[in-house]
């Protein structure tokens, strides 16, 4: 029987579509409402900005229109980087008449509609530079191969299963020995920490009501040891509490199975947490792996430079005026040799691709008379690439015309492969971490529904019970947010562009309306500059400081003040407070993960500041504080200017 081509690209297209398309006809419906409403004298130039902001969003639409038309039989691959190339330019238009409306015109009536078209134009150019994905049937799949894909075979491991009960060991023993594991048995909470202490094991099936040492004390102390807390524990137990439950997850548990429990469920998750252990475990192989080689590469880049007698080096002395290269292949080794050649016989071995660039790099570099450094690929005999880095030191003659060039050339290869491997661990590291971020927040969601529902029919100490977990779990929702947030910031590059940091502010002063009234606090900033910054991570970096200067507010509302000054290429950005402040002998230590000063009562996980950190770094700035306690806090940030036409 002959199959049917599949139409999951229609499909995928159909999706991507619809999805694109919301935050597209949300800028056209703001901003035809608005110029409705202001149909009259004093709005003409919020008017035009207006009317700019609807033709440049329907252009948009027809763009994205033709680019994901089924009758365009494009694959999805080739439609995303077209449609993310043709609507990235009319996305900074919006955001930057945004801005403009904002910053002149910002005592209208539907200041607040204006912003609402910011937000959705910060969606889309979210979604143009590769930083969001559209929640469209298969584009991921579409995207790449058209191959089935195969389950991935059971995985098989080491699970320790403590339980008191010998009926209920034993079942759980065959059990696992038939899935293909290698189990260990222990009847005792004690047994088990010894066990664990003396052999490795890639998971551990805990019973809840034993002797002596109860399940919640085995957790407590597997959790508070350094060399077994990454070790993944599901609990199992005949209790179906929720307070139990909840407590076990906040402890650490990776899951938690009701007995009986069915064995095709028991197998899943058990699945489900060996391939997450899996992957951390080959993610920390892989980090120190990296580590061991960036620290061997460093130290042969230092005894190459003092040295310049490593394997394949070559010091080299060119005459300009005679176009002659001495080359000494080796130096230092037994086969050293001298060679002697012109400068064209050398550009002849660079890669034919490389050529052009490095002629003009070296011409360049003898009209401007300074020193000349390139990195080039060469054809080996062999037929092999091999990359090189040459450096060369201009040496001048009277009338500073260019005598000599001194230099060496050294092999790379190497390098470029760390390079390649760095990037390609940075790539699997973003996946694994939205993957596991997903993983995370799905049972938090499910738990949080039950116990949200729980305390509507409850009342008093009970309810009070209920809600108190409910908070725990949203502040693991916003740390498990945090994480990935702060391991995006260490791995993407900013993308910088020209950005108006008053529309940024709006946005950011927008999206904190609701602590802003309830906590009092008062704002107030100057005419603040472009920058050529990261539009997501500079709203990122306003709204964790402002926000920062309402949560440690004092006894007064929060008073805030932002201002920045142009110092050279950079402007720096202060944001001041007259909130509790931070003792000075704090100030490096709170750019650090996980570095909180105020207790469990504040909110917050102790990422904000890292993030912040982050970001500057991104922009090749520097953040820095000044504080006292009880005296307010100022913080001060550098983003580079707008660059010189």
């Amino acid at each position: 029987m002959a199959h049917a081509r599949p139409t999951a690209p229609k499909l995928s297209l159909a999706g991507l579509r619809h999805e694109i398309m919301t935050p597209v006809n949300h800028i056209i419906g703001y901003a035809e409402m608005l110029l409705d409403e202001l149909q009259q004298p004093g709005f003409s130039s919020i008017s035009q900005n207006l009317t700019r902001i609807r033709e440049t969003a329907r252009e948009m639409s027809r763009s994205i229109e033709r680019i994901l038309s089924p009758r365009a039989r494009r694959r999805l691959a080739q439609a995303l980087a077209e449609l993310r190339e043709e609507i990235t330019q009319p996305i900074h238009t919006i955001l930057q008449t945004v801005g403009a409306i904002t910053s002149e015109d910002g005592n209208i009536a539907a200041i607040g509609d204006v912003i609402a078209i910011g937000r959705a134009a910060a969606e889309l150019l979210e979604f143009a530079q590769g930083r969001r994905t559209f929640d469209a049937p298969q584009v991921q799949g579409e995207a790449q191969s058209g191959t089935p894909q195969r389950r991935p075979a059971p995985l098989s491991g080491r699970i320790l299963v403590v339980d008191d009960n010998r009926t209920s060991r034993e079942l759980t023993v065959r059990l696992l020995k038939r899935q293909g594991h290698h189990v260990t048995a222990v009847s005792s909470g004690a047994e088990a920490l010894a066990v664990m202490l003396q052999t490795s094991q890639d998971l551990v099936l805990l019973d809840m009501l034993m002797p002596k040492l109860d399940g919640f004390q085995v957790l407590e102390r597997i959790k508070a040891d350094p060399s077994l807390k990454a070790i993944p524990v599901i609990v199992i137990s005949a209790l179906n509490e929720v307070p139990g439950i909840v407590r076990c997850l906040e402890i650490g548990a990776e899951d938690y199975l009701f007995k009986p429990f069915d064995p095709v469920l028991l197998g899943a998750r058990l699945q489900s947490s060996l391939e997450k252990k899996r992957l951390h475990d080959l993610e920390k192989r892989r980090s120190a792996d990296l580590e061991r080689a960036f620290e061997q590469l460093h130290a042969n880049e230092q005894r190459l430079r003092l040295a310049l007698a490593a394997d394949r080096a070559s010091i080299w002395d060119w005459d300009p005026a005679t176009n002659k290269i001495l080359e000494l292949v080796q130096p230092g080794a037994p086969q050293s040799r001298e060679m002697e050649r012109s400068l064209d016989q050398m550009i002849e071995r660079v890669h034919p691709d490389d050529r052009e660039h490095v002629r003009r790099n070296l011409a360049e570099a003898l009209e401007a008379r300074h020193d000349f450094h390139d990195q080039y690929r060469v054809v080996a005999r062999d037929g092999s690439t091999v990359w090189f880095e040459t450096m060369g030191a201009l040496q001048l003659g009277p009338g500073g015309a260019a005598q000599r060039m001194i230099g060496v050339t050294r092999d790379i290869t190497h390098r470029k492969r760390l390079d390649d491997a760095l990037r390609r661990s940075n790539q699997d590291f973003q996946r694994f971490a939205m993957a596991a971020s997903h993983d995370l927040q799905e049972p938090l969601r499910a738990v949080g529904g039950g116990l949200e529902g729980l305390a509507q029919r409850l009342r008093g100490e009970d309810q009070r019970v209920i809600r108190a977990s409910i908070d725990s779990l949203a502040r693991m929702s916003k740390l498990i947010s945090d994480l990935l947030d702060y391991s995006q910031m260490s791995t993407q590059q900013a993308r910088r562009q020209p950005v108006s940091s008053e529309a940024v502010l709006s946005l950011v002063l927008n999206d904190l309306k609701l602590a802003i009234e309830d906590s009092g606090a008062r704002i107030e900033h100057g005419k603040l500059p472009a920058v050529w910054a990261d539009f997501m991570m500079l709203h990122r970096l306003f709204q964790n400081l402002i926000s920062n200067s309402i949560k440690y507010r004092g006894k007064q509302p929060p008073r805030i003040q932002l201002a920045a000054v142009r110092k050279g290429d950079w402007w720096t950005f202060s944001v001041a407070d007259n909130g509790v402040g931070i003792d000075p002998k704090y100030k490096d230590a709170i750019f650090g993960v996980f570095r909180r000063l105020h207790g469990p009562d504040v909110p917050g996980s102790g990422l904000g500041l890292a993030i912040c950190h982050r970001i500057v770094e991104q922009f090749g700035g520097k953040i820095w504080m000044e504080s006292a306690a009880g005296k307010g806090s100022t913080f001060y940030f550098n983003v580079p200017a707008l660059p010189a036409k």
